[in-house]
């Protein structure tokens, strides 16, 4: 039996091309993943919110809000909120992070310290190996007090930190959501 996961978008009016285009795109995972597609003609709502990217954790149900705002229509950047609204946090909120990564809280903006929370063992599953490429990975600067200060710095030497919308999804990521909807076909 085969596994579908839909994702559908209803891109707000207030977009301009500059993200109408990348969401055009009818699998943003390239294939690479069983039948996770997006669907335009489905409800669920991608508002647009001044310049905050934002998504629930995991599917709610029904219509849920994927804000995408001014500076959010990188590529990268949609498939990682995407990425929120079908179950994953951030690879630097996984439980075993403090083996791959050090957080300098002193160095983030306080009202973006939830950001870097880490993750109790029942709150995450480790599925595959810690990931410093993953598209939930943020760069080593994001939401620094100054834009520069480092709020991350990885442990492995000759690793560097890079935004999502840099990004694209890695092998580890696809092979976690194939591996959470059972997309058994798609896993090696």
């Amino acid at each position: 039996m085969q596994l579908y996961l839909v994702v559908g978008v209803l891109i707000s009016a207030c977009y301009g091309y500059s993200l109408h285009r990348p969401m055009q795109n009818p699998n943003l995972y390239h294939g690479d993943i069983a039948g996770i597609s997006i669907d335009p003609s489905d409800r669920n709502a991608v508002p647009k919110d001044s310049e905050r990217c934002y998504s629930h954790w995991g599917w709610t149900g029904g219509e849920q809000p994927v804000s995408l705002g001014d500076g959010c229509d990188y590529f990268g950047t949609i498939v990682h909120e995407l990425t929120h609204a079908i179950g994953f946090d951030h690879e630097q909120n996984r439980s075993d992070r403090d083996d791959y990564i050090t957080i300098f809280y002193q160095n983030i903006e306080p009202e973006f310290v939830d950001q870097f929370q880490k993750l109790r063992p029942s709150e995450n599953r480790l599925i595959n190996k810690f990931d410093y490429d993953s598209i939930m990975m943020y760069g080593d600067t994001a939401f620094s007090i100054d834009g520069y200060k480092k709020t991350m710095k990885p442990k492995k030497k000759g690793v560097k930190l890079v935004d999502a919308y840099y990004k694209m999804p890695t092998d580890s990521d696809i092979y976690r959501i194939n591996w959470l909807y059972m997309c058994q076909d798609y896993l090696e």
